[in-house]
């Protein structure tokens, strides 16, 4: 999956519907059309938390569904629960709007696939988790998630597309890790020179690098 080809696609949604007010079905639909990968599902529902014309995408990787060759990655598209449909213009739903969750959608999409490598690699078998020894139970359960080894691996692609991103879309010759959200979620819970951040660091660059190649090899080519 090259990045830059998924979110051109998506973007495409917006271009090809400019002008046209499109229920939330509709806009599913359209979006899982511009996507089309055999692992991916993308599914729209209702939240009375999201508000205006921003939305929640969350992501899942089942290992069982991908070794039954089923579609294992699941995208949640939550819409705000008040608004049915969406005129795609600069009065409702905006260019600078739909390009920002076709950015979210590409890079939690991106994150699951690193999950399906991770197990893909492992012949399906569960990889190694983290063990905290904090006695705040909150605390405790979040050091556990982002702690294991496979959560740091798919968290440093997040960062590493959070870093292309600034490059691309905000022209920052110098994108800065320490500003990014995934940075700074991990210093909160591990600090700053932790074995665990300084390894999310590490593997963040190698997927930037990555990203980059994959900038030029797409853009060059188109």
């Amino acid at each position: 999956m090259n990045y830059f080809q998924l979110l051109t696609k998506l973007y495409s949604v917006y271009e090809k519907n400019h002008g046209k007010t499109l229920t939330r079905p509709e806009m599913v639909r359209r979006i899982n059309r511009a996507v089309n990968l055999h692992d991916v599902k993308i599914k729209g529902i209702e939240s009375i938390s999201i508000l205006g014309n921003t939305f929640d995408i969350s992501g899942i990787y089942d290992s069982e569904l991908d070794f039954d060759d089923k579609p294992a990655i699941g995208i949640e598209l939550q819409f705000p629960e008040h608004k049915k449909e969406f005129l795609l213009d600069n009065t409702d739903f905006t260019n600078e709007h739909w390009l920002e969750m076709s950015i979210d959608i590409a890079s939690v999409i991106g994150h699951e696939y690193v999950h399906m490598k991770q197990y893909r690699r492992r012949h399906f078998n569960d990889g190694r988790y983290y063990t905290s020894k904090s006695e705040n139970i909150i605390f405790k359960e979040q050091e556990e998630y982002y702690g294991t080894p496979d959560e740091v691996d798919a968290y440093a692609y997040t960062l590493a597309v959070s870093l292309i991103n600034q490059l691309v879309f905000c022209n920052k010759k110098i994108p800065a890790i320490t500003k990014t959200q995934v940075y700074k979620i991990y210093c909160h819970y591990f600090g700053r020179n932790s074995d665990i951040t300084n390894c999310l660091i590490k593997k963040s660059k190698t997927y930037y690098r990555h990203l980059e190649r994959e900038y030029h090899d797409f853009y060059h080519k188109n």
